[in-house]
């Protein structure tokens, strides 16, 4: 038999209606699992049904996604997500069976993002800056725009106060 692989992203939003017409469509739930990637998290959630595995891919998981749970859909998906959420920290919603961050019991908590503390927080200010940044450049410009135009309509004023000099001059 052949085999054939896919990777495809989806949206978080989609993840449960994804796995709804997988399961309509026959295809076996074979794997999720997290990948840590420059900005966040990368969860795979792969398929296979005659021999073509697909590999639907939410990208840039941070803390603050949530994510739906498919265990209503197929109930072995509970091990993964658990896993998930524990190692990578993604916010999993409604697992049909959460162990609530137990099911490995370890001693640090999402020790699978790779970075330490020091390098976590690092990250957190560098994305801090780079806010504040965009925010004084958006000031700046709202600055200039504003500067602009009462210029235009200073000039304005002072092309109206010629010709108002020149028709007093003419009058004389």
């Amino acid at each position: 038999m052949d085999f054939k692989g896919t990777f495809s992203d989806l949206a978080p939003d989609r993840v449960h209606d994804e796995a709804v017409l997988r399961m309509d469509g026959g295809w076996r739930l074979a794997n999720v699992h997290g990948v840590n990637a420059e900005s966040g998290v990368d969860v795979y959630y792969t398929y296979v049904k005659d021999g073509v595995f697909e590999n639907l891919v939410v990208r840039g998981i941070g803390p603050d996604t949530p994510v739906p749970s498919v265990t209503d859909v197929y109930f072995s998906a509970f091990v993964f997500e658990n896993e998930t959420r524990e190692l990578f920290g993604v916010d999993v919603h409604d697992i049909a069976l959460d162990f609530g961050g137990t099911l490995y019991g370890t001693a640090e908590t999402e020790p699978m993002t790779f970075i330490s503390p020091e390098q976590k927080e690092a990250k957190e200010k560098a994305k801090k800056a780079a806010l504040a940044k965009a925010a004084r450049e958006r000031k700046a410009a709202a600055e200039a725009a504003k500067a602009a135009r009462e210029s235009e309509s200073g000039e304005a004023e002072d092309a109206r106060a010629d010709v108002s000099d020149e028709t007093k001059a003419g009058e004389r």
